[in-house]
């Protein structure tokens, strides 16, 4: 375990700024996808909490109102992929991709 991972599964609430909210930039980003598949693993979906500005909030609840298609907010979430993910540096996304292919039975599928 690793310093990092220590430190989510210690941590009571992980709070994502979902900014975006039809397509949250924490979302693209390697580090985020990490931290949000150890909470969910080591620590369940209640210790996951999302955080919407109010402009969103009131875009969101718009969105949830109109029929037919799938909510945008859905389709964002739905169409996160890790292998997709920036990170700063080269060196981080292939220790992450490690870490998450070594806890995941069959990597990325």
């Amino acid at each position: 375990e690793v310093g990092f991972q220590r430190v989510i599964r210690e941590t009571q609430i992980t709070l994502l700024f979902m900014d975006p909210w039809d397509k949250p930039e924490c979302c693209e980003r390697a580090w985020c996808l990490f931290e949000i598949l150890h909470t969910v693993s080591s620590r369940g979906t209640g210790s996951l909490q999302a955080i919407i500005g109010p402009d969103d909030q009131r875009k969101l609840v718009q969105s949830t109102q109109q029929e037919g298609e799938m909510p945008k907010w859905m389709k964002a979430l739905s169409n996160i992929k890790l292998e997709n993910a920036d990170a700063w540096s080269q060196d981080d996304k292939d220790r992450i991709f490690s870490l998450v292919e070594s806890w995941t039975d069959g990597g990325f599928s």
